[in-house]
This record gives structure tokens, sequence and C-alpha cells, in this order.
């Protein structure tokens, strides 16, 4: 089954934006930095582990192990960010501020794939809207993205196109796109209640 990349593309982001208030933490050297990096750490391997990303899942906890030794005193491994002296507490700080960075530069190589791979598709889509457009093959009367995919997959012209989109992307990521690139509002944007004020 094709992955749905906006989906994680979002989850990557929601975590690169806790991994900044935990780096902030950490920066301003805060008594609770290296528990706010572990309960990072925690819910990152979490996230991982929902989306099936197995490898990832251990690195985060190895790191995580790493800074739970560290909140104890024991140093696992020694380099030029954690050596010297200064207490248990500054090391314990040391060793959150660099299971952060190096679980942040993950996170960020993650994040900049999907959103690579996401360009790719919409640029895909955008071609097979326009031979699309030019067949007659979008009804007017559309008015979701469904309708507008499954009338292209009915259509003799981009009905070959459709279904080698649909082995290598998934229907969610190309429903979104499609009704971004035809400005068709989703279903939840026609919902009672969307776009009100609270």
């Amino acid at each position: 089954m094709a992955v749905f990349r906006r989906h994680r593309l979002q989850e990557y982001e929601r975590l690169l934006e806790a991994c900044n208030a935990a780096l902030g933490a950490s920066a301003s050297a805060a008594w609770d930095s290296a528990a706010l990096a572990s309960d990072f750490l925690t819910e990152t391997a979490r996230t991982y582990a929902v989306l099936g990303q197995v490898v990832d899942v251990n690195e985060t906890l190895t790191l995580r192990a790493e800074l739970a030794a560290a909140m104890r005193g024991v140093r696992l491994r020694v380099d030029a960010g954690t050596h010297g002296g200064g207490g248990r507490r500054r090391f314990a700080q040391a060793v959150a501020l660099r299971t952060l960075v190096e679980a942040g530069e993950r996170l960020r190589k993650h994040a900049r794939h999907e959103a690579e791979q996401l360009s790719v598709l919409g640029g895909q889509l955008a071609e097979l809207l326009i031979a699309a457009s030019v067949a007659g093959a979008i009804p007017a009367a559309a008015d979701s993205p469904q309708d507008v995919w499954r009338a292209l997959a009915d259509h003799a012209v981009t009905r070959e196109a459709v279904r080698r989109l649909a082995m290598t992307a998934s229907i969610p990521d190309i429903l979104v796109i499609v009704g971004d690139q035809l400005n068709i509002p989703t279903a939840e944007s026609r919902s009672p209640g969307a776009g009100e004020g609270t």
C-alpha cells in the first residue's frame, strides 16, 4: 500500500515543533531540559512506531536510553559535546542537547523527503489535469476531488495515467492535491460551522 505522505509530513512537522521547544529549554539550561528531551524522544519513538518505521524507532530509543543513563550519571559514550566535568546535571543537559540535535536532524531529513515526493506528485497531477481539461474529462458538475478522480479513471484519455499514479501514490494524497489544484473544497471545509469563528 502506498504511503500517505501528507500525513507523514504533518507528523514530522509536529515533532519538529516539539523538538524546537525542547531545544529552547535545553539552550536556556532549564532545570528540566533533560526530562523534556526524554519526553520528546518517547513521543518521537511512538510516532515512528505508528508510522511503521522500525529503524527510526530503534535509533530514537537508543538516544533515549543514552539520555536516561546520563540522567543517572552514567556515560555511555564520550565525545566533544559531553566530555568534561560539571556534575551530573550539567552532563545530562549536554547529552539532552546532543540527542535533540540528532533526533531533529533525522526528522528534517524525513520531512524534506516527504515534501519532495509530494512536489513530484503535484507536478504529475498538474500534467494529468491539464490533459484531462483539454480532453473534457473533468465534469463541470464535479463538487469533490473524488468526483474528479472517478471521472478521470473512467475517461479513455486519462484512464491509464490514473491507473499508474494510483499504483505509486496514496489516494488520500492524490485527492488532497487534486482538490488544491482545482480549488475544490474538501468535505471538511463544506461541513456546518467550517471556517466560522469560535
